[in-house]
């Protein structure tokens, strides 16, 4: 997780929380993700007993070594894990949400990178916007 994560007390980007308080899904988001990430994103989400975990990178480098040890690991621990591409994520989530809430979620994610003063984060997600017609 990011510093403003821990900050929050949250072990991901994105949490989806049950009535019960558990957090019941986690999307984590990483520039890179490789074989020593991997491994630290499934250690806090099988710690935090989350059921499903989404990774989404800009640039995924996993070995088949650790893509086999996975698939052990989510068996043995019962978690789900998904790992996508930030567009690919982009594109699902986005199509999920219904227009008022894409609104939002496009606005909100636009304040926090301002916010954490991530400029070159915020050129680049209002270049994914321009590429996908969500923005001029």
């Amino acid at each position: 997780s990011t510093v403003p994560d821990k900050m929050a007390g949250m072990m991901a980007d994105i949490e989806c929380v049950g009535e019960d308080g558990s957090v019941r899904v986690a999307v984590s988001v990483t520039e890179h993700l490789d074989d020593e990430k991997l491994r630290e994103e499934l250690d806090k989400g099988i710690q935090r007993k989350i059921a499903k975990l989404i990774i989404t990178a800009w640039e995924i480098n996993l070995s088949q070594d650790a893509l086999e040890s996975l698939e052990k690991r989510m068996k043995q621990q019962e978690i789900d894990i998904i790992i996508m591409h930030l567009i690919e994520f982009r594109e699902v989530f986005l199509m999920l949400l219904n227009g008022n809430m894409r609104k939002e979620f496009i606005l909100e994610i636009i304040e926090v990178l301002k916010e954490l003063g991530y400029i070159n984060h915020l050129k680049d997600w209002i270049e994914i916007l321009r590429e996908a017609k969500l923005v001029r």
